[in-house]
């Protein structure tokens, strides 16, 4: 079953409310969600990608407990907000910046950092 309208722009409204959100050298810079059905679980999920600020200075990526600590977070914050639906979040460069790491898919989406990995809550 399709996710309501107003489920869509409920999401929309959390996604947004993500921009800001900050975990030790990793914040948040744009952030987008949406429902999305998947076959292998028969279920729908929500993903969630977020662009996040530039490394520290002197390091290629972000700190790993920052990731993490980050995830957790968007995690919690999702599930209070009412949404039952698994949650998997992308880390993404929000910085115009290509490189191996973040090159540009078809489609114009960009290339998560991270890998899916299962729930940390």
């Amino acid at each position: 079953m399709s996710p309501s309208r107003s489920a869509e722009r409920q999401l929309d409204d959390f996604a947004q409310s993500l921009i800001g959100t900050a975990h030790g050298d990793v914040a948040v810079r744009t952030a987008s969600a949406a429902f999305e059905h998947r076959a292998d679980v028969g279920d729908t999920i929500i993903r969630i990608r977020l662009g996040l600020s530039d490394p520290p200075a002197g390091r290629l990526t972000w700190p790993v407990d920052g990731l993490h600590d980050l995830e957790r977070d968007i995690r919690g914050r999702a599930y209070d907000a009412g949404f039952d639906e698994f949650v998997y979040v992308n880390f993404l460069k929000a910085s115009g910046a290509e490189d191996e790491d973040s090159a540009a898919e078809p489609g114009g989406d960009r290339r998560p950092l991270n890998d899916e990995r299962p729930d940390l809550r």
